[in-house]
């Protein structure tokens, strides 16, 4: 089953209480995590673990777009104060962590510069603008975390 970002954007907010710039990247980073390994939401125990490295507005956003919890043991917050993801397939042992990008923020920042008539609240630009461009993957340690 998977889900609209407008969809998964309205799921986070209703439980967050209102729509901040950090859900948004939540749920690309989430989408973006579940399409690196070809899974889809919501994710089970049979399927994947997610490993957040920040909590609050950002872990809601992941939530949100992937389906997993603390409660079912799908998601781990490890706060490192760090705006990423690591997204395990538990079948086959691959995993990829999920960040943005380097420069997302410049490029953002860029965008807004050279389209003088974009003068919308921040977390609608960067909803509109942060595709999987914007993300950075790295290819996580070859030992399952869970097993290690």
């Amino acid at each position: 089953m998977s889900f609209s970002l407008t969809d998964i954007l309205q799921r986070s907010s209703t439980r967050h209480d209102h729509l901040c710039p950090r859900q948004v990247l939540g749920a690309r980073i989430g989408l973006a995590g579940l399409a690196a390994l070809g899974l889809e939401a919501p994710v089970s125990k049979c399927t994947a673990l997610v490993i957040i490295e920040s909590d609050g507005c950002f872990a809601d956003g992941v939530e949100a777009a992937t389906g997993a919890t603390v409660g079912h043991r799908t998601l781990h917050v490890n706060d490192f104060g760090k705006v990423a993801a690591t997204f395990a397939d538990v079948k086959t042992g691959r995993s990829v962590r999920v960040s943005p990008a380097l420069d997302a923020r410049d490029r953002h920042c860029f965008m807004r510069r050279t389209n003088p008539s974009v003068i919308l609240p921040n977390y609608l630009d960067i909803r509109s603008c942060l595709r999987r461009s914007y993300c950075a993957f790295m290819k996580s340690r070859s030992t399952p975390l869970w097993k290690s």
